[in-house]
C-alpha cells in the first residue's frame, strides 16, 4: 500500500480526488448553512434592512390562523352537522401537524377553502347575535393572519438566495453532485 504513493501518478489521482471531495464537502455545508439561515426566517421572520424591522413569521400566523380554526370550528358544530364542519377540523389539524414548509403550505390552503365553505354554511344557519360575533371574529383573525403571510417577503428572500447564491458559479455547476439542500419556498 505504501508503495502506491511513492508512484507520482497515483499520488496525483488521489490528491485530485482529495481536492474534489473536499470542495463538494465545502460546498455542501456552506450553501446547507445559508440554506438554513434563509428558512430560518419563516419560524423567525424576515428582517427588512431599509424598513428596519423584522416582519412577523409566517409559522407565528399560521399559528394564530389554527387557533381561530378551532373557535370556528367549536361554534360551527353549535349550527352545523359534525360533517359539514369536519373539512374544517381535518384542515386544522393537518396544519398543526405538519412539518415541512411545502406541508404547511398545502395544509393552509386546505384550511382557506374549508374555512371559507363553513363561513359560508353559518351565514344561513340563523345565528345568535353573540356566536354570529364571534364567527365573525375568528373569521377576522384567519384572514387579517393570511394578509400578513400574503405580505411576507420570505418567497422574495427564498427568490434572492436561489438567484444569488444556488444560480451563481460555481454552486449551479455542482449543487446536485454535492448534494446541497435548498429552502423550501411557501
Amino acid at each position: 500500500m505504501a508503495s502506491v504513493f511513492k508512484k507520482r501518478g497515483a499520488a496525483t489521482v488521489i490528491t485530485v480526488v482529495v481536492m474534489i471531495a473536499a470542495t463538494l464537502a465545502g460546498v455542501h455545508f456552506s450553501v446547507g448553512r445559508q440554506s438554513a439561515k434563509i428558512e430560518q426566517q419563516f419560524y423567525d421572520g424576515v428582517y427588512l434592512k431599509k424598513e428596519g424591522y423584522t416582519q412577523t413569521s409566517i409559522d407565528s400566523q399560521l399559528h394564530q390562523r389554527v387557533n381561530a380554526a378551532t373557535g370556528l370550528y367549536s361554534l360551527a358544530l353549535n349550527y352545523l352537522n359534525e360533517s359539514d364542519a369536519a373539512p374544517l377540523r381535518d384542515a386544522y389539524l393537518a396544519l398543526a401537524d405538519a412539518e415541512t414548509i411545502p406541508e404547511k403550505s398545502a395544509a393552509n390552503a386546505s384550511l382557506t377553502r374549508a374555512a371559507g365553505d363553513v363561513w359560508a354554511r353559518l351565514q344561513n344557519a340563523g345565528m345568535n347575535e353573540r356566536d354570529a360575533d364571534g364567527v365573525s371574529g375568528y373569521v377576522y383573525t384567519m384572514d387579517a393572519a393570511q394578509q400578513v403571510i400574503d405580505s411576507s417577503a420570505y418567497n422574495e428572500a427564498v427568490t434572492e438566495y436561489m438567484t444569488k447564491t444556488m444560480g451563481a458559479f460555481p454552486v449551479s455547476l455542482i449543487r446536485h453532485i454535492a448534494f446541497c439542500n435548498y429552502p423550501a419556498y411557501f
